[in-house]
C-alpha cells in the first residue's frame, strides 16, 4: 500500500465515523499530536483536502489535528485486528 493510499483511506474512514457520530448527536473528539513533531508533506487529492478543511473548520479543529486523529484511529483499528 502506498503511503498516499493509506492516508486517503484513514481520512475517509475518519470522515465516515465523524458523520455517523454526528447523526447520533455525539460530539467528535480530536487528538493532539506532539508540538515538537517534524512536519512533512503528503500529496492528497485536492477534493479530499478541501473537504478536510471544511470539516476541520466546522468542528473548530485544525487540519493538522484532523489528519493526526484520522491516522491514529486508523492505526488503532488495524493494530487490534491482527
Amino acid at each position: 500500500m502506498l503511503y498516499q493510499d493509506l492516508w486517503v483511506e484513514a481520512i475517509n474512514a475518519f470522515l465516515k465515523t465523524r458523520e455517523d457520530l454526528l447523526k447520533r448527536g455525539v460530539r467528535v473528539s480530536y487528538l493532539a499530536g506532539a508540538t515538537d513533531a517534524v512536519p512533512w508533506n503528503m500529496k492528497l487529492p485536492e477534493s479530499l483536502v478541501d473537504k478536510v478543511k471544511d470539516v476541520a473548520k466546522a468542528d473548530y479543529a485544525t487540519v493538522r489535528r484532523l489528519y493526526f486523529t484520522a491516522l491514529m484511529q486508523f492505526i488503532d483499528r488495524h493494530i487490534h485486528s491482527r
